[in-house]
């Protein structure tokens, strides 16, 4: 009886080291899927399990691994959409500057022009600055004043000279006439 009572006793123990050990293999090859699943890059796997013990323990952590990994990787994509967003407008600020910097290159090349023929005599052009730069405006402005009084001196010149030259007809006649008394 003793031998029948160690013997039920030994296959009850081995019956419960199957159930208990066969559970918690499954546990853990479930667990082990559920891992490899997220490895692969399923962060919506379901990691919620009814067991208190190291098991459900497990579950819990790589449940919060799975969490912190979905918020990095959120955060990195945020992070790189940003920086995308950042070169674009980068892009574009220099887009705009080359811009900027060719009409500037294209208005000096006609401030250019204008003063060369304002060189070789040519009083009656202007500049006017066509595009938003304080210092171009400021040299056309200058320009234009310093043309506009270089017009004055030389009207003022050429009236003078027609004075000089209607005085010396006047003294020429008057010349003549002592002359002739």
């Amino acid at each position: 009886a003793i031998v029948a009572l160690l013997y039920v006793i030994a296959v009850n123990l081995g019956v419960l080291g199957i159930t208990v050990g066969g559970n918690l293999a499954l546990a853990l090859r479930r667990l082990a899927e559920r891992a490899g699943e997220i490895g692969g890059g399923n962060l919506d796997v379901e990691l919620a399990t009814d067991r208190e013990d190291e098991v459900g323990t497990l579950y819990t952590e790589f449940a919060g691994m799975r969490d912190s990994l979905r918020d990095s990787l959120e955060e990195a994509q945020a992070a790189r959409a940003e920086a995308e967003e950042a070169r674009e407008e980068a892009e574009a600020r220099e887009l705009e500057t080359q811009r900027f910097n060719e009409r500037l290159e294209a208005e000096a090349e006609r401030y250019s022009e204008t003063m060369a023929a304002c060189a070789d005599g040519d009083l009656t052009g202007r500049l006017d600055p066509e595009i938003d730069s304080a210092a171009m405006e400021s040299i056309a402005d200058s320009f234009n004043e310093m043309v506009a009084e270089l017009e004055r001196t030389v009207a003022d010149v050429t009236e003078f000279a027609d004075e000089v030259a209607a005085a010396s007809t006047d003294v020429g006649e008057s010349a003549a006439d002592v002359e002739d008394a």
